[in-house]
Formats: C-alpha cells, structure tokens, sequence
C-alpha cells in the first residue's frame, strides 16, 4: 500500500504535466526530439539520480526495508520514517534525521534489526585481571544483565571467555532484547551495574596496555 502510493505521486505529476501541456496545446515532442543529444549527456550526468530512483521501486516493492525498520548502516542505527523513490530518512537514537541515497541501501550490507523475529542479540565486551575468579566475573555479568528490565528471558544472558589478553582475560557478556533501538542506553546501563558489582567484589578491570615506541640516538 505504502509501495502504490509513492509510485502513484510521481505517476500523478508526469501525468500531469503532460495534460496541462496537451490542454494549453503545447506540443513538446519537437522540444523533445530537437533536444535529444542535451538529454543524453543530461541522462549521464544523473546516472546515480536515475539508479536512486530504481533502487527506490526496488525497495518499496520488495519490502526488504519498510517504515518503522530499525536499520545499521556503516554503524549508524537509526528508525526508518520516509522511504522515498529517491530516498531514505532514518531518525537516530539521538533524534537525528540522516538522509541515504536508496542505492546506498541495495548496494551496500547492513543490518535489518525488524526483518528476522522479536529478538536481536548483542554483546559488551570486558576485560578482567588474570587474578579474578572467574566464576563470580561471569555470575555478576549474567546478573547485571538480567536485572536490566529491557533483557529478553529467553534466550538467558551468557559469557564466554573469548581470548588471552596482554594484561586481561577478555569476557563477552551476549544478551537480546526485543527493542533494539534504545540499544545504547541500555549498554551504558549494563555496564554501569557491572562496574558497581565488580567494585563491590573487589574485580579488577586492568588498564589497556600502552606501547611507547624507543628509538635511542645514534
């Protein structure tokens, strides 16, 4: 339905045009025939116009990305509010509206956090001193997660030792929620409520290790 009424616009004002130009009796095919070579150049110079707006049949038509999608383009995750023939608008979390060409949309990857099922799956990666017990480390990173009210129950919040640092054990907390679009804020919340757990059980997050580069003089 959405698809049918941008197309009809545009079809609506070509249609248009050309009425109001027989009613006046304005016959355009010689402008159109005597102008063709200028169409032409006209027509290379707006290949990437002319590829926006088949991107955008394509878009509206597919339904691969429709109003209310919550999309990650190149990092930057934003609510679909227009799909336009020639454009996209996004409202970010921090209430910005970005504007994508639709080819940008067909032609590159991103992420359609609506078009699989009700849940979405992220992660917050921290380090923890090679001392720690890491048992208790990952209790209280499942249990910080687990009281943010926006964690999905199923599936439960786990942790994965992921790596041997230089100076930590990498730990990978993964959790879901159903509304990714606040995804930020809740991050900042589960790492607020790791950092007063690991501070009231005494658990070490180490200082990233700093390479300072010596060249003695000659």
């Amino acid at each position: 339905k959405y698809a049918l009424h941008q197309v009809s616009y545009y079809l609506v004002i070509i249609i248009s045009f050309f009425s109001s130009m027989n009613i006046l009796g304005i016959n355009i095919s010689p402008l159109l025939m005597g102008s063709s070579v200028i169409l032409v150049g006209i027509g290379l110079g707006l290949q990437n116009l002319f590829l926006d707006f088949i991107s955008g049949i394509i878009i509206l038509f597919e339904r691969s990305i429709r109003v209310g999608d919550i999309l990650d383009i190149d990092g930057v995750m934003g609510k679909v509010t227009y799909i336009k023939m020639r454009t996209t608008h996004l409202q970010t979390t921090d209430h910005r509206t970005i504007i994508f060409p639709n080819s940008t949309l067909t032609k590159n990857e991103l992420i359609n956090y609506s078009s699989s099922n009700n849940l979405n799956s992220f992660a917050i990666d921290i380090g923890v001193s090679y001392d720690t017990n890491v048992e208790l480390a990952q209790k209280l990173l499942i249990s910080a997660a687990e009281e943010n009210p926006n964690i999905s129950d199923m599936p439960k919040p786990y942790v994965r030792l992921v790596d041997f640092g230089d100076s930590s054990l990498n730990l990978k907390l993964y959790f879901s929620v159903k509304n990714p679009f606040g995804i930020n804020q809740i991050k900042s919340d589960i790492r607020m409520n790791i950092l007063y757990k690991f501070r009231e059980h005494n658990i070490n997050i180490p200082y990233p290790v700093t390479t300072i580069d010596y060249n003695p003089k000659s």
